[in-house]
């Protein structure tokens, strides 16, 4: 992982974060982080986590993730409450640095 992947980890995805642990695309000017966004996210963390865990404090992963319980119905189903900008990402499935 480079130097400005590091930095855009640490200091961008944080700047986009809810106080509940969501993730939204204009961070706290959204009323609602995303449940999408989130997921990848939390991805993107774990990732580099597993390869430089002081990247990553595990506190940051645990918030995303109690998100996202929160957001599942019993049926297995996720609850989206935030807006989701680009449905093209949705449906190629995003990448978190060249791993899918």
């Amino acid at each position: 992982m480079q130097r400005d992947q590091i930095w855009y980890l640490k200091y961008v995805f944080l700047r986009y974060k809810h106080n509940d642990g969501s993730y939204s695309v204009f961070g706290q000017r959204d009323k609602s982080g995303s449940t999408w966004l989130t997921t990848f996210v939390a991805k993107c963390f774990i990732f580099a986590r597993e390869i430089r865990p002081e990247l990553v404090e595990e506190r940051i992963i645990d918030q995303a993730l109690d998100f996202l319980v929160k957001q599942q119905n019993r049926d297995g189903s996720f609850i989206e409450p935030g807006k989701v900008s680009s449905k093209i990402l949705q449906v190629s499935g995003p990448v978190c640095f060249g791993i899918s």
